[in-house]
């Protein structure tokens, strides 16, 4: 039901909002009828007062966080799973974007006790991690090394 709907996106919101840094922006569901049959279009208000539902037209970074907040929603009603791993999930985002996505996902991580885990070739997420491989593929295998952050 749209309840449910907009439970989802009510965090989502959030996410957009702390990452974007406006107070603004948000996810909108709308409940439609269409031959007898109920549906939801989900769009987002980008703070000006207009909603879209192409997604296609959305920048790659809140396309980004809409992903990663939707992973983290289903992560945190999983009753087994404590860890997502993300492969370059940020290239949509600019660099000051990722700060505030960095800060963001310890905030998650402090609230959910869940851990990220990135593949990535950016040097500020990298970073910001607490702990960083260096994975690296040769001709007789794979590596893995440590690297002090």
């Amino acid at each position: 039901d749209v309840t449910g709907v907009q439970t989802c996106a009510l965090p989502i919101s959030y996410g957009l909002q702390k990452v974007f840094d406006n107070p603004d922006i948000k996810l909108v569901v709308t409940e439609k009828m269409q031959r007898n049959q109920k549906f939801y279009v989900i769009g987002y208000d980008d703070g000006s007062g207009g909603v879209s539902t192409q997604w296609d037209e959305a920048s790659g970074g809140v396309r980004d966080v809409v992903i990663l907040m939707l992973k983290v929603i289903f992560l945190t009603i999983s009753s087994n799973r404590r860890f997502l791993v993300m492969d370059e999930s940020f290239s949509g985002l600019d660099q000051d974007r990722r700060e505030n996505l960095i800060e963001f996902l310890h905030e998650l991580a402090d609230r959910f006790g869940v851990q990220f885990f990135f593949v990535s070739h950016l040097d500020d997420l990298n970073a910001a991690a607490t702990d960083l491989f260096k994975i690296q593929k040769s001709g007789t295998g794979v590596s893995i090394q440590k690297q002090s952050v």
